[in-house]
């Protein structure tokens, strides 16, 4: 019986710092995106280059979640969890050193592949433990909140650049968590990255939400 009640309460931790995993990403991720565009008309960029900056972005953020998602089904979730918020904390501090266009631009294209390394990784680990996956799809939502809403307050105290720092703690601190986190096993299976069968198995499901997500960056961008 108290080997059960351990059991109980070891899956409880597990699921409260995936939980927590969700949020601190969120308040990050979100904190920033908003003020991407600001950043660039501080930077004296015109809309089209901040438009190509959003587009480089989102392509690397896109290919890195899938690239990586596939490999953490064979090689094990844990490590790309470990090095997706490592990696990421690391270059949210590099934006506070853009100074340019380009610069700008290579900074968000090797953030998106950063931010791209452990959301596969963490779903993986939650669908795992059996999660329910609308309860921890709603810390996401709740991070988001909080990471809005704090960017305010935050950029008009002390600058845009300051928003990167704050993120930049908030995911180490999902780093450190993340280090506490027992990841899945490894597949046996042959890795595979065609996106052939699994897009027309889920195609209307993508369709939806990529119209959602495509009118809702455009608007959010500028």
């Amino acid at each position: 019986m108290p080997q059960n009640t351990d059991v109980g309460r070891d899956e409880r931790a597990l699921l409260l710092r995936l939980d927590v995993l969700q949020f601190l990403a969120s308040i990050a991720v979100w904190m920033a995106a908003f003020y991407i565009a600001i950043l660039g008309k501080e930077l004296g960029l015109p809309d089209y280059e901040i438009g190509v900056v959003a587009i480089v972005y989102g392509l690397s953020l896109l290919f890195s979640n899938y690239f990586c998602g596939s490999l953490s089904d064979v090689y094990g979730a844990r490590l790309f969890l470990i090095i997706g918020f490592l990696f990421s904390s690391v270059m949210f501090i590099v934006h506070v050193f853009v100074f340019d266009y380009m610069s700008l631009l290579w900074v968000r294209l090797i953030t998106g592949v950063a931010l791209g390394i452990y959301p596969g990784a963490l779903y993986a680990i939650a669908h795992a433990t059996r999660t329910r996956m609308g309860k921890f799809s709603s810390f996401g939502a709740m991070g988001s909140f909080v990471g809005l809403a704090g960017a305010g307050f935050i950029s008009a105290a002390y600058g845009t650049r300051s928003l990167f720092l704050v993120g930049a703690i908030v995911l180490f601190a999902a780093f450190i968590l993340a280090l506490q986190v027992r990841g899945t096993n490894g597949s046996s299976e042959r890795l595979s990255l065609r996106p052939t069968l699994t897009i027309r198995q889920n195609l209307s499901i993508y369709t939806s939400l990529l119209t959602r997500h495509t009118g809702a960056n455009m608007v959010w961008t500028f």
